[in-house]
């Protein structure tokens, strides 16, 4: 998988949403987590209600997976006939999946990762989707929900793991520039099974080899 970004490629979740007189938020937007085969992970979620009423909102457990170069992302949902219990989404158990929050306040959403005995291992990737009605599935297998709050869970499951990456490329866009202000890209491939998060600093120099100044990458991004 190569991500493609302007100092940072990474899918971000939606942790809150407005419209209109509605507003919600979710708590913690990201889970990264590491288990073993047979073994349970057990958490919760908050989710926030800052409105002067009452609403009920959903939970739904879908699978979520990159999709391009720019960092974006797509919710699979698990499909009955076809489950084979070899993804994530089939491993979260949510003890809640239909909650009503009273006005100005927080309620947790408790869930459950139960890793297999066969779970292959490497990365796993799943989202929680939080809307305000019921998640439905269309013919196409499509997510359809009113979906406004999201948490993603980054699952690493332990046994033959690889970690490897490597720079594809990094330019900037103009290779003459009249103005102090410039734009970087760069190219970043992940070759192993698992999750990365790419860290590091672009060291700007001037014509004789001098330092002019430097742009962290991924220090303070999630």
């Amino acid at each position: 998988m190569t991500i493609s970004f302007i100092l940072f490629g990474l899918f971000l979740p939606l942790q809150s949403y407005a419209q209109g007189a509605l507003s919600l938020s979710v708590s913690p937007t990201i889970f990264d987590m590491s288990a073993n085969p047979s073994q349970e992970w057990t958490s919760f979620v908050r989710v926030i209600n800052p409105n002067p009423y009452e609403i009920k909102v959903y939970a739904n457990v879908v699978n979520f997976a990159p999709q391009g170069e720019s960092g974006q992302g797509k919710f699979i949902p698990i499909v009955d006939e076809e489950a084979e219990g070899q993804t994530i989404a089939e491993w979260i158990d949510i003890t809640k999946d239909e909650i009503t929050i009273p006005p100005e306040e927080t309620l947790e959403i408790p869930f459950s990762v139960l890793v297999p005995e066969n779970a292959p291992p490497g990365g796993h990737f799943a989202a929680l989707l939080i809307g305000t009605k019921p998640p439905e599935k269309s013919v196409q297998n499509k997510v359809v929900t009113s979906q406004i709050v999201t948490t993603l869970m980054f699952l690493r499951v332990t046994g033959d793991i690889t970690e490897s990456g490597n720079i594809r490329a990094f330019r900037t866009r103009k290779s003459v520039r009249e103005q102090r202000q410039a734009t970087f890209e760069l190219r970043f491939e992940n070759s192993g099974n698992v999750h990365v998060l790419p860290q590091g600093e672009i060291v700007i120099k001037n014509m004789w080899g001098q330092d002019r100044g430097s742009i962290p990458i991924n220090r303070t991004s999630l």
